[in-house]
């Protein structure tokens, strides 16, 4: 058996290998915990979450939304298990013996794409050339990120993490590169493309694009806004793309001050896959 399984996107976390070494021992535990109980997703163990009386239209998967949505608006909601990361990239360069060097770039010459197909409320008026935006394309055997940061947005286009190996998660990896270059108070959206984890896309697919129960089919070029407060909103917030946002926003600002006022999708351009657009706002 390979000693490098092959990574998969957003799988659960498990108990640290007998082969790992004692390097991969110490980041787990650095990163995770001394007893490697992961702090962040991709959990096996999370907290019971309470039953709750009334229906769910999208049953565990909007429960679980829910409760994230709390954890973020509500910073006295017990059983918030996230802590605020520490994470920097000094550390992954240091533990991980990568460059992770970001490379400047423009909207104009390689993020349009993304703003046409991800759709922020206003494009710009005129592009903007200037090299204010930055590249990073990472690839180590224990994570894959590869993704943009700009003044006010995120795009995650490749995220993988090999979870026998102890890595910090993908929602750590987002702060520390985004930080790395700008501040996280300028933060307004967090786009996730080309999204492949089977639970996230057979929701979107069986669920939210189904005529019977939305009037939506797929694909469909328009981009579907799910507003905070409805199940649909709730549910995307429990796959496992919407819990690893929500991570990124607990980690990255703590409880009470950030929330996601609402959820985007619409279909890839090529590969059946979804493309998903988290729109921050301040908590009032």
């Amino acid at each position: 058996m390979s000693r490098y399984p092959e990574k998969s996107c957003l799988q659960g976390d498990s108990d640290p290998p007998d082969s790992m070494t004692k390097e991969e021992n110490n980041r787990r535990q650095r990163w995770h915990g001394t007893d490697g109980a992961p702090t962040d997703l991709n959990q096996h163990s999370e907290p019971q979450l309470t039953a709750t009386p009334r229906p769910l239209k999208y049953g565990r998967i909007q429960s679980e939304g829910e409760k994230r949505k709390q954890w973020l608006e509500d910073p006295n909601e017990p059983n918030c298990y996230i802590q605020r990361s520490t994470l920097t990239i000094e550390d992954l360069r240091t533990d991980y013996k990568l460059p992770c060097t970001p490379h400047p770039c423009s909207l104009e010459s390689v993020l349009t794409l993304h703003w046409m197909e991800l759709g922020p409320p206003e494009m710009p008026r005129s592009p903007i050339k200037e090299n204010n935006f930055r590249s990073f394309h990472i690839m180590h055997h224990d994570f894959t990120w590869i993704g943009h940061t700009g003044p006010d947005m995120i795009t995650l286009d490749q995220i993988e993490r090999n979870e026998d190996y102890g890595a910090p998660h993908i929602s750590q990896i987002t702060q520390a590169l985004y930080q790395s270059n700008f501040d996280l108070d300028g933060l307004r959206y967090a786009f996730v493309t080309n999204v492949k984890n089977t639970e996230t896309l057979q929701f979107i697919k069986r669920q939210l694009y189904n005529e019977a129960n939305t009037g939506l089919t797929w694909p469909n070029d328009i981009a579907q806004p799910w507003e905070i407060g409805t199940s649909e909103y709730d549910a995307l917030l429990g796959t496992r793309i919407g819990k690893m946002v929500a991570y990124f926003l607990l980690g990255a600002f703590g409880r009470g001050t950030r929330r996601i006022q609402r959820i985007v999708t619409w279909p890839a351009r090529v590969g059946g896959f979804a493309n998903l657009r988290f729109d921050v706002e301040v908590v009032r």
